[in-house]
């Protein structure tokens, strides 16, 4: 039988490796906030959109 559990990295090499990935969340998040806004005009959904995306961008540090 094999091992199967990923290989431990540094926490450096983890955020330089995700940081393209999370820069992808967030702007597509926030075209998609804004596209729902602009078809809706309801600037709330734009809103929580970015505030939830600021706790998860905190909660990672």
């Amino acid at each position: 039988m094999t091992n199967s559990a990923p290989k431990q990295r540094s926490d450096t090499a983890d955020r330089s490796s995700i940081a393209p990935k999370v820069a992808r969340f967030v702007f597509g998040a926030l075209q998609g906030a804004l596209l729902v806004k602009r078809t809706t005009d309801d600037p709330s959904q734009f809103s929580d959109v970015i505030a939830v995306m600021k706790l998860q961008l905190a909660a990672r540090r």
